[in-house]
């Protein structure tokens, strides 16, 4: 009998303990909650009750979004005409302002959340991300599709089976992209890549042009250095030593010129430096590079040295001359006002005193992040401190510095696809990706925001980075593969 007892009380114990554990949470860090097992916060009936942004290029499939239902449960899910039969829900909690900077294609411009922490639920089919919903309330939520957002309120927290009766007895995928584009794909892109060598402070670059059409891919073309388009036709750069300097060599391709000017104004500029100065290219665009620049001191003995690095941004038109650009000239009052703002923070922090950095202005740079390209500046020591960091600057760096900065696929969708995914960039046209790894790239169709099988795999060098992605897309691709087509042949004879 007593042991009878002992086990009773010893089972009630053990109730009572798993019962407190399955208690709700509202902390989604991160966390994938299996929805058999656990209420969704967004289960119901909802309702799109204003529309945040479109998609411009498809503001004709969303413009009349205003009054749809949206459906949502543990084993349906239904968005307009979007159907997703057992769904996965994601959870997770992250910064606003973080979140509006890698998303900010969907949301209106100067767009921020009421809370500093908001929580995302992301919406899958186990294979791709489709859909983004961020709570805001109990009942009020937005739903971020693709580029597009709207805003939604709960109707009811149950859900009518009924409505899911005319999608179950389709095939799913052909659901998710009925709508998928039938036209002729024409894209190609212009890819620079940058690699480490052997030697300290040294690297190589090169160009890849990718075109296709439809599922073909053209022959991959590869050049030993930099190749870009701008409005006057294609260029070429090179990274040259010159008296113990980097020179950023330029000229046009395809010209009667058989000499190039603008190296021998390269020439008469160089002197013999005291110090070494080293340039990596982070970014090249029409208009716009972003540059790393090391400076090199050697003491008299030659064996010590000093080295301090700078960001730079620097205008095609500007080159042989390496003549840094202030933000407030790019980006206006509002960008330095980002970067004061967050230097003072930083000094805060780090309990650095006023004039031990050098000018901030001009010490900007752009960098590569989940598919998109951001602003970072650095503090570059001066004097006797040696403390040195980089931050960011909270603004998106968009036109004249980049053209095209945008994706059609969400980031969530990518590390779904390809784990191993370090970056991504679409197409304009939204129907080509190429999804870079450490050791190749992918390419990938694209229908409806939804990555297909991978067409193409291009092996990468060890360290090598992506530093352009210059695309055109319909009869441009034709006239870019036979301009290039030709410049290699004519390479090649020399």
């Amino acid at each position: 009998m007593k042991k009878r007892i002992k086990f009773i009380s010893f089972f009630l114990i053990l109730v009572i303990l798993f019962t407190g554990c399955t208690r709700g949470t509202e902390d989604f860090v991160q966390r994938v909650i299996p929805p058999k097992n656990r209420n969704i916060p967004i289960e119901g009936t909802w309702e799109v009750t204003a529309v945040l942004k479109t998609d411009n290029t498809n503001s004709s499939t969303y413009k009349d979004w205003i009054g749809k239902r949206i459906y949502f449960n543990r084993e349906n899910a239904l968005l307009g005409e979007y159907f997703l039969p057992h769904p996965t829900y994601q959870f997770k909690k992250v910064e606003g302002s973080a979140y509006l900077l890698y998303n900010h294609q969907a949301f209106p411009e100067e767009y921020q959340f009421d809370e500093r922490e908001i929580q995302v639920i992301n919406v899958t089919d186990n294979k791709n991300a489709l859909w983004e919903v961020i709570k805001i309330k109990e009942d009020e939520i937005i739903i971020k599709i693709f580029n597009s957002s709207y805003r939604a309120k709960r109707r009811s927290k149950e859900v009518n089976p009924e409505v899911f009766q005319s999608y179950q007895k389709h095939d799913q995928k052909e659901d998710v992209k009925k709508k998928s584009n039938t036209e002729s794909i024409r894209a190609g892109v212009l890819l620079g890549l940058r690699s480490p060598t052997t030697q300290e402070e040294n690297y190589q670059y090169r160009t890849l042009w990718i075109g296709m059409e439809n599922e073909k891919i053209f022959p991959i073309k590869d050049m030993n250095h930099i190749v870009f388009p701008r409005k006057n036709g294609f260029y070429e750069m090179k990274v040259e030593k010159n008296h113990g300097e980097d020179s950023l060599v330029l000229k046009s391709i395809l010209t009667e010129l058989k000499s190039n000017p603008q190296q021998e104004s390269m020439d008469a500029l160089s002197i013999d430096h005291k110090e070494e100065i080293y340039r990596k290219i982070n970014y090249i665009g029409n208009d716009y590079l972003s540059i790393e620049e090391t400076k090199v001191t050697l003491a008299e003995d030659r064996k010590n040295k000093q080295e301090k690095s700078y960001l730079k941004m620097l205008a095609v038109d500007s080159l042989p001359n390496i003549k840094a650009i202030k933000i407030s000239d790019l980006l206006g009052e509002a960008g330095l006002k980002a970067m004061e703002e967050e230097v003072n923070k930083r000094k805060k922090s780090l309990e650095i005193d006023e004039g031990t950095t050098s000018k901030i202005e001009e010490n900007f740079g752009l960098e590569r992040k989940m598919g998109y390209w951001f602003l970072k500046g650095r503090m570059t020591p001066v004097g006797n401190n040696t403390v040195e960091w980089d931050y960011p600057i909270n603004l998106i760096p968009s036109k004249p510095i980049i053209f095209y900065n945008e994706l059609s696929v969400p980031w969530t969708g990518v590390k779904d696809r390809v784990p191993s995914a370090i970056d991504i960039f679409t197409a304009p046209s939204k129907d080509i990706a190429l999804i870079v790894t450490k050791e190749e790239i992918y390419i990938y169709q694209i229908e409806q925001g939804i990555l297909k099988s991978p067409l193409e795999r291009i092996p990468l060098k060890e360290g090598e980075s992506v530093i352009m992605a210059e695309w055109a897309t319909g009869p441009y691709v034709k006239s870019w593969n036979a301009t290039l087509s030709k410049y290699i042949s004519e390479e090649e004879k020399n």
